[in-house]
């Protein structure tokens, strides 16, 4: 018995018999490789990896090279970031970073008969529409305030603001209002030098005084100056109070915009309401200063008014540079009412309590600051992002590789099933020229076409015995 051994075959090839076929695919096929790599360089070279961001909206307008308008058909890796949820009591500062805000409620104003909402998604949208709603004054002696406190001013102005916003989102435009507080010398505050020392501003971070969340901040000049227009008007309120001081416990100062006028340094640009608490617990109060002067004999209001207004219009300029109010009344962005408010910085002599940064006026210093610009604003806060992350060298090599290798596999059994399709349309009997068949097969009818060969020229001999 005879046994057959497995053995390893192959095809007989041929030339396929188009002019030009062997360049026209080595052409064909390099182009390919070229394109293929840049698309599998595309789909896989790439990994979304995890990312931070506090402007999620420059992250995600990051374009990558191939982000272009020929790859625009192609399934493609881009950088996204998810929105901040911002719930209610929640504190936060601007890009501005000026004041912190507390939020206080949220509410959609298509349903304003609705419950208020207990947070909202936020991403990177501009403040739209502040609205400073009022500003109170708190006069302070010592009820309230640390000794330490005392020590340093007897009395003191405690400033707050309570202002609306609106940001638009998926959900519409979302109403929230927050607060905002300001006090130049506040509890944990901390004299560091000699009670005999001037004070200076340069120490005012190591003293725990009220600063800017971005403190003497020279690329932004209206925050600059809003800064400094704080810390003097407030030094400035709180020395005029003490000299009114003749007897009284405290007292409350509400500004509300009067709407009458857009010129903020005129002296009807708020409305006014005011309370004063006596040592021996009397109340005096007044509607729109002035306005029943008979209830309050010789009222501190008289003599500290000024400073008083200087301070909520200060307060109120700052506040719209921080949300960004562009075209308000502010005086920031009046030069000339700016230099009023700042003529006298430089004449200003420091005992416990300094100001700063200013140290001129807006005339002398304007040349170094610039002129003060509002931008619009947006919350400031950190985004989660996935950004695309090209793959290490090897890994890209491997990855693109392989895939092209799947993809060219594929091209060259199409171009061949092809080419084969048309061999035998232009001649039946052309099988012989594709390569289907085995060598063996070949050889077998080799050697048969020789042999009937060979036997067509066999002579027939007679042979005679």
């Amino acid at each position: 018995m005879v046994f057959s051994i497995p053995h390893f075959s192959y095809a007989v090839t041929r030339p396929y018999p188009f002019r030009f076929f062997t360049l026209s695919v080595v052409i064909f096929f390099s182009t390919a490789t070229i394109l293929l790599s840049l698309f599998n360089t595309i789909v896989t070279g790439y990994d979304l990896r995890v990312s931070y961001s506090t402007n999620p909206n420059e992250t995600m307008a990051e374009k990558m090279w191939y982000d272009k308008p020929v790859f625009g058909g192609i399934k493609k890796l881009s950088p996204s970031c998810e929105p901040k949820e911002i719930g209610v009591q929640q504190r936060f500062n601007t890009n501005q970073n000026g004041f912190i805000y507390s939020l206080r409620n949220i509410r959609e104003p298509k349903n304003a008969s609705d419950a208020p909402s207990p947070s909202m998604l936020y991403q990177n949208n501009p403040l739209e529409g502040c609205e400073i709603n009022y500003i109170k004054i708190e006069m302070m002696k010592h009820i309230g305030r640390t000794a330490q406190q005392v020590a340093w001013q007897r009395w003191a102005p405690d400033l707050l603001a309570a202002i609306s916003c609106s940001v638009t989102n998926g959900r519409g435009s979302m109403r929230f209002n927050v607060t905002t507080e300001y006090n130049l010398v506040p509890p944990n505050a901390k004299k560091m030098w000699g009670e005999t020392q001037r004070d200076r501003w340069e120490w005012a971070a190591e003293e725990n005084k009220f600063q800017f969340v971005f403190s003497n901040n020279t690329a932004n000049a209206a925050m600059w100056w809003a800064e400094s227009l704080m810390s003097y008007a407030w030094l400035d309120a709180a020395s005029q109070m003490e000299k009114a001081d003749d007897g009284w416990q405290s007292g409350s100062i509400n500004f509300f915009p009067s709407g009458n006028t857009t010129d903020i340094s005129s002296p009807s640009f708020f409305n006014n309401l005011w309370y004063i608490l006596k040592d021996n617990y009397q109340i005096f109060w007044g509607e729109v200063y002035g306005s029943d002067i008979s209830l309050t004999p010789k009222s501190p209001v008289d003599a500290m008014w000024q400073s008083a207004d200087t301070l909520a219009k200060a307060f109120y300029s700052a506040i719209s540079a921080d949300l960004g109010i562009v075209g308000g009344s502010n005086v920031l962005t009046n030069e000339t009412t700016l230099e009023a408010f700042t003529k006298d910085y430089s004449s200003v002599e420091f005992n416990l309590v300094s100001a700063g940064p200013a140290s001129a006026s807006y005339d002398a210093l304007k040349h170094r600051t610039g002129k003060p610009e509002i931008t619009q604003s947006t919350i400031f806060t950190t985004y989660l992002c996935q950004t695309p992350v090209r793959k290490l060298a090897t890994s890209l090599v491997v990855s693109v590789l392989l895939a092209n290798l799947v993809l060219l596999r594929g091209l060259w059994t199409l171009v061949t099933l092809t080419a084969g399709y048309f061999v035998e349309a232009r001649d039946p009997k052309g099988w012989l020229l594709t390569g289907r068949y085995l060598a063996s097969d070949l050889l077998w009818l080799t050697v048969y076409s020789k042999s009937l060969y060979a036997m067509s020229r066999v002579r027939v001999c007679r042979v005679d015995r």
